[in-house]
């Protein structure tokens, strides 16, 4: 064994063990787990093990003396340039720094802890202080966006709002604290170096991007004030308002075609055509809110997949994620699979970070044995001579006949000649004669599928918010959307919505510029400036100043600002937007549709997902588009006029209605090739896989639905 390959696998091995404690212990703290040590003290020693690893000079200098080294192999090359990536974005040669991290960490500790206790809550309209009803912050959300009467909304509002003066002097302390450690490593302030260790570029380049955005959209988000002003009254304005009447009428309307039961089915089904698959992860999922649950929905990752050269196996990534819905409450259901969709993107991402070095094989790779997912995979026209592990998700349907394996590709199996013609553009099966693909190193290393830096962060949202997009398209609610007695969801209800939240998109993305531009301004205050006063008023100064009003979630109230992964982060969703309406583009021109185009779910996998954090991430969407990354696809579906947009989708929707949803071919455990297991806090309410109680998706799918509607009965 070579001294870079033996450096390599103990890196590996350590690393492994220092993310999977800490990520163990984040779930345990913020699922409020009792089977578990949720202890601070265990969060803060796991954490400062991982940061310890990440920032360690030794590991920096033992990398960087085998890179000198002459005649390492390119593919362990690679991954040690990587390793070198990695460890600079952490390294802390500063002694004065080292220890303001760990006063940084006991303190974000400490708020969290603080912030999980406060006791929050609202007084329904008319009704005495007796009268208390406790809520979690996503709860007094919900009540904002849905609550009939105006006194409710506002209490729920203003409880939102009590949370900034309640964690304000102690955020100061961090956001101080952060400065400190960001200049002791000799960056300008801690925005400065978030930026710079998880993108690569300044932030002065990131606010150039933002800048050009707040420009562009200045003209029409006033005329989307003005639009809404005139339909609901200037009072719709106020931040209690304006969700509410933008879209309480249309939650409720929509709401029965949204079950919250039937959403992880949906889902699974919907994954499933799209060509995506989870590459024998475990996913954990823990949809529902309850008390002392993180006020927000996230993915994390406890085991990163890699190839592991020690062994020569496979190491499946496994995926926590977690939403914050209330099954019988109206809108809960949209909620649940807009995380399913959202989160369930992510764990796809991070399954499928592979980098093996070879091109795609379009002749229709599957495993030997289908009950053993991860066995040899054995080619069916060459099994001698063609074995590995394929990285086509779409071009796979097995057919168990006799006990025989017959290969379909996917793609010629769901567009078999249907009853209504399709006049949308129809290209060829890419696998068909496709032009040689980029080639990316063999990944031996967990290093290139670990969400931190220096994994950009657009990168990895730009993954998850366009599987959500989806849920946005005609064509896909024609699909999924459908009551529990199977009706669809009508296309009078769908361009109903359509008109109403299209031409207030801006707002959507000026509201969000809030966050990045709030912290902007945080960070680059001086320390005699920042009192709880100057916090609060500058959080209500950039509301007004680019949302133009109070926002309806106040920024204080913004779980990610007190975060250290998620601080400085919020740019990341803005950027992603950007993206996933490239991406979008490119793939409509290309293939005439997204919902239920496995060829959707190869691109994906192949050219944005394979790299993980080898190729930079204006470069992915550039190959895979074959554009630079620009803000133009996003303007321009906000200037697009709305009835050209609505016969467009449309004509989407009857196409969905008269061609049958493609026809799945095997059990979805297969075809999703997942473990999966539905958790409520420490209870595992139903999972699927080889050794689980329920073998199949759709049984868990279905116990799962028998306690939803155990715990929470329909309310009549």
């Amino acid at each position: 064994m070579s001294t870079a390959e033996a450096l390599i696998n103990k890196l590996n091995a350590e690393y492994s063990r220092v993310h999977h404690d800490f990520e163990e212990c984040f779930w345990a703290v913020k699922m409020g787990l009792h089977t578990a040590d949720n202890s601070s003290e265990k969060l803060n020693s796991t954490k400062i093990a991982l940061n310890s690893f990440l920032s360690s000079k030794d590991n920096l200098n033992t990398v960087r003396q085998a890179l000198a080294q002459e005649n390492v192999p390119p593919h362990q090359r690679a991954v040690l340039e990587m390793m070198e990536k990695t460890f600079k974005c952490y390294l802390i040669e500063n002694p004065e720094a080292e220890a303001i991290q760990k006063q940084l960490i006991e303190l974000e500790t400490e708020l969290e802890a603080k912030r999980g206790a406060m006791r929050l809550g609202y007084i329904p309209a008319g009704q005495s202080e007796d009268a208390f009803i406790a809520a979690s912050a996503p709860e007094l959300s919900l009540k904002v966006r849905t609550a009939p009467d105006e006194q409710t909304r506002h209490a729920a509002y203003d409880a939102l709002r009590s949370i900034g003066p309640f964690v304000v002097e102690d955020y100061i302390r961090i956001v101080k604290l952060r400065n400190q450690f960001a200049r002791a490593l000799g960056y300008d302030d801690f925005y400065e170096m978030k930026v710079r260790t998880a993108e690569g570029f300044s932030k002065a380049t990131l606010f150039g991007i933002l800048d050009k955005l707040v420009d562009d959209t200045n003209e029409i988000y006033e005329r989307t004030l003005a639009w809404i002003a005139e339909k609901y009254g200037p009072d719709a304005l106020k931040g209690w308002n304006c969700q509410f009447h933008l879209s309480s009428g249309l939650t409720r309307e929509m709401d029965p075609f949204f079950p919250f039961e039937e959403a992880p089915l949906r889902w699974g089904e919907c994954m499933s055509r799209l060509g995506v698959h989870y590459r024998e992860s475990t996913l954990s999922l823990d949809l529902c809110d309850r008390q002392g649950k993180y006020s927000n929905g996230f993915c994390h990752w406890p085991i990163p997949p890699f190839m592991d050269p020690a062994t020569g196996r496979w190491i499946a990534s496994r995926s926590n994620f977690t939403s914050l819905a209330v099954p019988n409450s109206a809108g809960s259901g949209q909620e649940a699979m807009r995380t399913l969709m959202h989160e369930g993107g992510h764990a796809a991402h991070m399954a499928n970070i592979t980098q093996v070095g070879r091109t795609v094989c379009g002749m229709g790779c599957i495993p030997r044995s289908v009950g053993l997912w991860m066995g040899d995979m054995a080619h069916p026209d060459n099994a001698a001579s063609h074995r590995t592990y394929c990285t086509s998700p779409h071009v796979i349907i097995a057919i168990i006949r006799d006990q025989q394996i017959q290969v379909k590709s996917r793609h010629h199996a769901q567009t078999a000649p249907s009853q209504t013609p399709d006049p949308r553009p129809q290209t060829p099966d890419p696998n068909m004669n496709a032009p040689a693909s980029p080639t990316y190193p063999q990944q031996d290393s967990p290093f290139f599928a670990q969400e931190r830096a220096p994994m950009s962060v657009p990168y990895a949202e730009t993954q998850s918010m366009f599987i959500e997009s989806l849920m946005g398209d005609a064509a896909w609610l024609a699909r999924y959307a459908r009551d529990r007695q199977g009706r669809v969801i009508p296309w009078e209800l769908i361009e109903r919505n359509i008109r109403q939240k299209h031409p207030i998109r801006s707002m959507w993305i000026r509201t969000a510029l809030c966050v990045p531009y709030f912290e902007k301004a945080i960070y680059e205050a001086s320390p005699d400036q920042l009192t709880p006063e100057f916090v609060l008023n500058l959080s209500d100064s950039v509301e007004q100043r680019l949302a133009r009003q109070l926002a309806t979630r106040p920024l204080m109230a913004v779980p990610h600002i007190l975060s250290d992964e998620s601080s400085c982060y919020y740019h990341a969703y803005i950027l992603a937007e950007l993206a996933v309406s490239q991406t979008r583009r490119h793939f409509q021109l290309t293939y005439g549709r997204i919902t239920d185009d496995p060829r959707v779910g190869e691109d994906l996998a192949h050219t944005y997902w394979r790299p993980g954090s080898g190729v930079p991430y204006f470069d992915l969407v550039a190959r895979l588009t074959k554009a630079p990354f620009s803000s133009g696809a996003f303007v321009g579906e906000l200037v697009k006029p709305l009835e050209e947009h609505l016969a467009g989708e449309k004509r989407d929707y009857d196409l969905a209605l008269a061609n049958p949803a493609p026809a799945l071919g095997l059990p979805l455990s297969l075809l999703l090739r997942a473990v999966i297991r539905f958790v409520h806090g420490d209870e595992v309410v139903s999972e699927c896989g080889p050794t689980a109680p329920a073998k199949s998706f759709e049984e868990a799918c279905a116990l799962y639905k028998q306690w939803v509607l155990e715990k929470w009965p329909r309310k009549q």
